[in-house]
């Protein structure tokens, strides 16, 4: 069996753990959206008040917000600027709530202590974040459209920006509380090898030392951003595209 430490913790996982988290994660997310789609507006003023403000201080004018089919953003004798869920926060953070609740769980006895205080922590610091940088975003888009912007181009730049700020935010979350989520990757990869190279057991000691020699230094400050990057934009688009 593999056997990782980091920060003086040794960690172990399951391919099964590994299995569900990867089948299990999308799904639980995909739920929770589809679960709470009937009654999001009522829940959606928390999100588009704030950003009101924002661009109300931004224009130098009081907008107003108002609700028919859906909420719509009024800056008074300019342009107004109507939101669907996908403009909102909730699906990257929905998805961070399935990570944090399907993480793979340290298989050596003993090591997971307060394993759910830090998911909790990892989620709500995460979401806050996220919650912000959206307000912000929101502001921006509509200043930015007020004052003659082309919408759609400058539009599409914010929300890549935002969310590669987003999966930033929660890299640095799960780095720092809940490393559970990125060491299970490493684990499996080198299970893979392992399993390649006909070896029935190894030990990395002291990763944050060995870690130029295995490359794993690459893998959680590089690879891993770029793949949860990529895959929840793709998520993000595909759910606007759908939804």
């Amino acid at each position: 069996m593999i056997s990782l430490e980091f920060r003086r913790i040794n960690y172990r996982f399951s391919w099964k753990s590994s299995i569900i988290f990867i089948i299990f994660c999308p799904l639980t997310a995909f739920c929770i959206i589809m679960i709470t789609n009937y009654f999001w507006l009522y829940f959606f003023p928390l999100y588009i008040f704030p950003a009101g403000i924002l661009t109300s201080i931004f224009v130098g004018k009081i907008c107003t917000i108002s609700l028919n089919t859906n909420y719509t953003l009024q800056v008074p004798d300019s342009v107004g600027v109507y939101f669907t869920l996908g403009c909102s926060p909730y699906p990257a953070i929905v998805l961070f709530l399935a990570i944090c609740l399907i993480a793979p769980h340290n298989k050596i006895r003993g090591m997971n202590k307060n394993i759910w205080k830090r998911k909790i922590l990892t989620f709500i610091i995460s979401s806050i974040i996220i919650f912000i940088v959206n307000s912000f975003r929101i502001a921006i888009t509509i200043y930015l459209y007020h004052i003659g912007t082309p919408y759609y181009p400058m539009h599409d730049i914010l929300e890549y920006i935002t969310t590669f700020i987003a999966v930033f935010t929660f890299f640095i979350c799960t780095y720092s509380w809940l490393p559970e989520i990125l060491i299970s990757g490493i684990w499996n990869i080198e299970s893979i090898k392992n399993k390649v190279s006909k070896r029935h057991s190894l030990e990395i000691k002291n990763m944050s030392h060995q870690v130029k020699k295995i490359k794993i230094n690459y893998i959680l400050l590089f690879w891993m951003p770029i793949c949860i990057f990529i895959g929840t934009g793709l998520s993000i688009l595909v759910y606007q595209k759908i939804f």
